[in-house]
């Protein structure tokens, strides 16, 4: 299977292309997201033909390149530079990985989430301060070595842990409120964003919703929220990662999910000393 390698905000990013169809662009409901004015909203698609991968030129306003050649239309091979706008896409072929074990009973935090499949990634709370240095008089940890998947959904929650910091110790937390999905819908390809903090009697109130382009503070009525993830979040002191909600063993039982149509989602609690505040979520239907 051939993947993207390209560099994005720093970062070495790797995208492998499953499926028959991906497509690039600068809006975030591609499938690959590159954020920059030379890119058009839809730049481009690469489609699965027979055996082989095909870019088509979705009429951008740049242009595609293959090999420094303007195309409209040009298969692509394991070795070829891809041009979207500013960035370069290097084509590779993807190795193949050994199947992984399946984790022990024995592995779940006491037990309490080994009902998460593997389609779920989780991590305590406790591990982020230490990770992460965002515990008062801690430094972060000694670096681990990680494979590429596990250092990739390590940055997320970091990403998401720090933001989470920024706002508890904000002066004004509707000031920043914006900010932080903000930030979030930049750093991860997702439709949805909401921010909930806990009223006085502890119940979660949405304080912010972001769907797509649209920011709401204080929203009346119900939000498409996962109720079983944040429940998860809050009591188990835990920040999660499901790629499909709606096949995980321990999520697909929960009614918001299937209302909401929930898919790949990230919830990560806002904390301040021992207490949890509240929780951010942000996923795509």
């Amino acid at each position: 299977m051939l993947r993207l390698r390209y560099i994005a905000n720093g970062e070495d990013r790797v995208v492998p292309l499953a499926g028959g169809r991906t497509r690039l662009g600068r809006g975030s409901d591609n499938d690959v997201i590159l954020s920059d004015v030379s890119v058009s909203r839809y730049h481009a698609e690469i489609l699965r033909e027979g055996s082989g991968w095909l870019v088509h030129d979705l009429k951008s306003t740049n242009g595609v390149e293959v090999n420094r050649v303007p195309v409209e239309k040009a298969p692509l091979r394991a070795g070829d530079l891809l041009t979207i706008g500013s960035f370069e896409l290097r084509l590779e072929e993807e190795e193949a990985r050994p199947p992984r074990p399946a984790p022990a009973a024995s592995e779940g935090l006491d037990g309490t989430l080994s009902g998460f499949g593997n389609a779920t990634i989780i991590r305590p709370l406790a591990e982020f301060a230490a990770a992460y240095g965002l515990k008062e008089g801690v430094g972060p940890a000694p670096v681990v070595q990680e494979t590429e998947e596990q250092a990739y959904v390590h940055r997320m929650f970091g990403f998401l842990t720090r933001l989470a910091r920024m706002l508890t110790m904000a002066d004004s937390v509707d000031d920043v409120l914006s900010r932080v999905l903000d930030l979030a819908f930049e750093a991860f390809p997702v439709d949805r964003g909401f921010i909930l903090l806990s009223d006085d009697a502890g119940e979660l109130v949405c304080e912010l919703a972001r769907i797509k382009n649209t920011s709401h503070l204080h929203p009346t009525g119900e939000v498409p929220v996962s109720r079983t993830m944040l429940q998860a979040v809050i009591d188990e002191r835990v920040a999660l990662v499901t790629f499909d909600a709606q096949a995980d063993q321990r999520l697909s039982g929960g009614e918001s999910i299937r209302l909401h149509q929930i898919r790949s989602a990230m919830c990560a609690p806002l904390w301040s000393g021992e207490r949890i505040m509240g929780v951010i979520q942000v996923d795509s239907p």
